[in-house]
């Protein structure tokens, strides 16, 4: 197919089950986007997905509505000690990530949602002018590995108790 043709045949397919992710699940999504495969040194550690100049700019945040074993609430991931960090318990969370997704309704009804923010010192000390284009470069390639591993089984666990 021509990609005029499959750009003018794309579409959004919202269709979400009302099933929880299990932790299990989520870890794989974690270890998949923020991951460490090994610390060499002090300043280096190799990572599971790519970043310009091996800088990381990236901090990744849940929005937990259902995920078994967690309760719902904001977390954020500290991807060295393959840990969550609970940040806060709220029940209305999912409402809360849908104001902040500018009002898009399906997202207060997810089981998660992943949110990345950047730490921009990380890439512009080393890119200068260029580091806006270093970070979304990076951005590409972190929500490119996870719509490949979100859309598999999730069974590998990697988070540690």
């Amino acid at each position: 197919m021509p990609v005029s043709n499959a750009i003018i045949k794309r579409k959004s397919v919202r269709n979400y089950t009302s099933a929880s992710l299990t932790l299990d699940g989520l870890s794989v999504l974690l270890w998949a986007t923020q991951g460490v495969r090994a610390v060499l040194s002090s300043s280096t550690a190799l990572r599971t997905v790519p970043s310009a100049g091996s800088h990381h700019a990236f901090e990744t945040y849940l929005a937990v509505n259902r995920v078994d074993g967690l309760a719902s609430g904001l977390y954020r991931y500290l991807p060295f000690d393959a840990q969550l960090a609970q940040l806060r318990i709220d029940s209305d969370i999912g409402k809360k990530s849908a104001s902040a997704c500018l009002g898009q309704r399906f997202v207060a009804s997810v089981a998660l949602t992943f949110f990345w923010t950047v730490i921009p010192y990380r890439t512009e000390w080393r890119y200068d002018l260029a580091a806006h284009k270093v970070i979304a470069i990076d951005a590409g390639i972190y929500v490119r590995t996870f719509t490949s591993y979100s859309r598999k089984p999730l069974s590998h666990e990697v988070l540690r108790g």
